[in-house]
């Protein structure tokens, strides 16, 4: 997936969280999500977001800006 973006109109609302929670569960594996932390908004969400999941957190430097990477892992659940 190259992006994840919820119109305002929907947000604050949980849509955010119940697309990622339908995404993960049918894509376990390693995951990596970067934000630039120029868009706060989108760090919020994701600080959230992620918090559940044991998110191991970093900052790198991608195309001259400063991003934030988070990197998890999600197991498949049993008997799906």
């Amino acid at each position: 997936m190259a992006e994840f973006f919820i119109l305002k109109a929907y947000r604050d609302r949980g849509t955010g969280r119940a697309a990622l929670a339908a995404i993960l569960a049918r894509h376990p594996g390693n995951w990596h999500i970067a934000t630039p932390l120029a868009n706060t908004a989108a760090l919020a969400f994701w600080q959230k977001a992620v918090a559940p999941l044991n998110a191991a957190t970093t900052n790198i430097q991608f195309e001259g800006d400063i991003w934030r990477l988070n990197a998890f892992t999600v197991f498949p659940s049993l008997g799906t």
